[in-house]
């Protein structure tokens, strides 16, 4: 076990629900298969595009969200800016996983207050630092 991996483990992740948002099936997987491994969270819903995300996020509240940009049918930015244009869930933490990213993306991420940005391939040491950082449970 490394040290980020040890400190998350001494956190109570126990009440948090986190919504996946992620077309390719194998990182989906990935990401799920991580997050229960190293934080045990209450709960872990999976979305495969933005159609499916906004649904979820109709029925259900959630305390993180992590998402990828580019998928079919509503992408990424429409998801933020779904999450962002309501009060119940504007406040939601967003962690982006994408591989592609160009400026004006950035621009909009940063108008939005999202900074935890990770490119594909992206380093699951740095995701379970971005959880920890949203989620309040600093060591």
């Amino acid at each position: 076990m490394d040290v980020v991996e040890g400190i998350l483990n001494e956190k109570d992740y126990s009440s948090l629900d986190v919504l996946i948002v992620e077309d390719e099936d194998e990182i989906r997987e990935l990401v799920c298969r991580q997050i229960r491994r190293d934080i045990d969270p209450h709960s872990i819903i999976e979305a495969k595009d933005g159609v499916e995300a906004l649904q979820k996020l109709s029925m259900q509240s959630f305390d993180l969200v992590i998402l990828d940009l580019k998928m079919p049918k509503k992408n990424g930015m429409e998801v933020i800016r779904f999450l962002k244009d309501k009060p119940k869930t504007s406040s939601i933490p967003i962690i982006v996983i994408s591989g592609a990213l160009d400026e004006s993306i950035i621009s909009q991420m940063v108008k939005w207050g999202i900074k935890n940005v990770l490119t594909k391939p992206f380093n699951p040491k740095l995701l379970l630092e971005s959880i920890e950082k949203l989620t309040g449970k600093q060591a």
